[in-house]
């Protein structure tokens, strides 16, 4: 069931409604129609909330889309869903999903020349919008329940909750406050990793093309969009007004820069366009938000688009070669994760990043190695994005093979590489054989090993994906006790998201969240082969369970205070 219906919600579609008629196309519907017109109506759905909506009756939300010219159609609809309803139970109109392709349809086919009178616009556009849903139900009910045929009872299930929910797992599964957080690091920390070195040209580049005196000047420019979206109170769209002072025209300027034109970087994104263009201008300094969580996004992730196109425009004795390599490994996990994981676990625990490893002689070696005691944890870190149409296909037999070449192995030109499940499962087996030399310290007869995948995007929280990967580390294992090597102190795979170490890093490092006690716990909870919620579901309930609220001390340190100051300046 899709994830609107949490609650036993029926999310309602075009064959529900319309029985007798033949269904039509979304061309058809909105071929005709004005672009601006379908992002007014689609900015309207997407501010509303995705539970306990006021929008979530749909006599109140039939009386907020039609006119009175269209008060018989409306009726009509009214009946028909006061059916549906008394045969379904609860029931949904507006799912956040299809409101996004129906933005991303908007922006690729629609110009402002559309010929549709706003009655028939009104009737076209409902259309369209259960059309979207039908084809969503469709995939769910069809495409997903026969791509896990055959699998045994307990991975059939994992898959199927995997293949149904990674779709839209992302845009319906965020707190606002704490995707604003984790983006505000991450963008402090990487503006510090750009002042150093090869990268400071880079730097000096983007603020020139944003007109900021530094990085700072640059989040205290685009903060106002996200102080916007925590303020709100109310649903449907948001609109944001410059402030006209002495730096009217320079905001202006500034916020109509982030509308990106889709580049290459973009590509393995679904709604690509949506998320590099997640406002626009609707007046002379006054903005609608399409959608909050790209906006809150554009904190961090957007940064990597722009400096991406400004490196491509620098002349060739400062351009970096390969950005996105360099990005990925001296950014992301020589910087990023190692300063993370510092400020997560205690500073006398035996700490070894990849870096340090490799200077030691060590190859393919663990991302970090974390030992405290006779505990001993490896973590594997991974950027990586599943292709927007593989994503998006509701399909298992689609999406496995990309999971499996993404996160544990690939052919490539008749050789195997190794992705970071077999990247481990080889680091254990070095340890158990005795053939680890880097920590003097380590006993392998005594040492229970915890294996962590790190990944950066909250796609990869969706239900199921855990078990699925933990599947195929059980196999490397296997294939371990066959010679000989004994691995019942070897945890299960765990996979984390990147954000949940940056949110709980205070709590990790002072002992009140036990990392390995979290672990052992949520395994314990997965033996029962309907569990499969992501590991951060996990860690963060049992923070609400002991009141945890903080918000972690880099973020007081270096980021509230921008929060502050932005505020004061609205």
């Amino acid at each position: 069931m899709l994830e609107h219906r949490k609650e036993l919600t029926y999310l309602v579609s075009y064959s529900d409604v319309f029985k007798s008629e033949e269904i039509p196309n979304l061309e058809s519907l909105l071929g005709s129609a004005k672009r601006e017109d379908v992002l007014l109506a689609g900015a309207f759905f997407l501010g509303f909330r995705t539970y306990n909506s006021e929008f979530g009756t749909y006599r109140f939300l039939l009386s907020k889309i039609f006119n009175a010219e269209n008060n018989g159609f409306a009726n009509q609809l009214f009946k028909r869903l006061q059916e549906i309803e008394h045969e379904k139970g609860k029931i949904a109109l507006i799912y956040p999903l299809s409101c996004l392709q129906l933005f991303e349809f908007a922006y690729q086919k629609l110009s402002n020349e559309g010929t549709l009178t706003e009655s028939e616009f009104e009737r076209n556009l409902f259309q369209a919008l259960l059309l979207l849903n039908q084809e969503n139900v469709t995939k769910e009910d069809v495409t997903a329940i026969q791509s896990v045929e055959g699998l045994n009872p307990v991975t059939g299930y994992a898959a199927f909750n995997l293949t149904t929910k990674f779709p839209q797992f992302e845009f319906l599964n965020y707190r606002t406050a704490e995707v604003l957080t984790a983006q505000l690091i991450k963008a402090i920390y990487l503006f510090k990793y750009l002042e150093d070195g090869k990268t400071l040209p880079l730097l000096s580049a983007f603020l020139n093309h944003f007109d900021c005196a530094d990085w700072r000047d640059y989040l205290k420019s685009y903060l106002p969009f996200t102080h916007s979206i925590l303020k709100r109170t109310k649903e449907a769209h948001l609109d944001i007004l410059v402030t006209p002072n002495e730096k009217y025209q320079r905001s202006c300027e500034f916020f109509e820069k982030h509308a990106l034109e889709e580049n290459k970087e973009l590509e393995e994104f679904d709604f690509k366009t949506v998320r590099s263009k997640p406002f626009y201008k609707i007046g002379e300094g006054k903005y609608r938000v399409i959608y909050e969580l790209f906006v809150l996004e554009k904190v961090f992730t957007g940064l990597y688009f722009s400096l991406s196109n400004i490196n491509d425009m620098l002349d060739d004795q400062h351009r970096i070669k390969s950005f996105k390599s360099v990005y990925t490994t001296e950014f992301f996990e020589e910087f990023l994760l190692y300063t993370i994981l510092e400020h997560s676990f205690p500073k006398k625990w035996v700490h070894l990043s990849g870096k340090t490893l490799r200077e030691l002689g060590l190859k393919a070696e663990p991302d970090y190695y974390l030992r405290f005691k006779n505990k001993l944890f490896l973590f594997e870190n991974k950027d990586i994005l599943i292709r927007a149409d593989i994503k998006q296909s509701y399909d298992f037999q689609l999406l496995e093979p990309e999971l499996k070449k993404r996160l544990s192995h690939e052919a490539v030109n008749d050789k195997i590489k190794n992705g970071a499940v077999r990247q481990l499962a080889q680091n254990i087996r070095k340890i158990l054989k005795g053939e680890f030399g880097a920590d003097q310290g380590l006993k392998q007869s005594a040492v229970s090993v915890y294996s962590i995948l790190v990944l950066h995007y909250n796609q990869f929280n969706a239900p199921g994906l855990n078990k699925i990967v933990n599947a195929w580390f059980q196999e490397e294992l296997g294939l371990m006790r066959a010679e000989g090597l004994d691995v019942s102190r070897v945890i299960p795979l765990t996979i984390v998201f990147i954000d949940t170490l940056i949110l709980y890093q205070d709590y990790l490092v002072s002992r009140r969240l036990v990392l390995e006690d979290l672990i052992k716990d949520y395994w314990k909870e997965n033996e029962v082969s309907t569990y499969v919620k992501p590991f951060s579901a996990h860690i963060s309930a049992e923070a609400n369970r002991k009141g945890f609220k903080e918000l972690p001390k880099v973020f007081m340190e270096l980021g509230l205070n921008l929060l502050e100051e932005t505020s004061e300046a609205d």
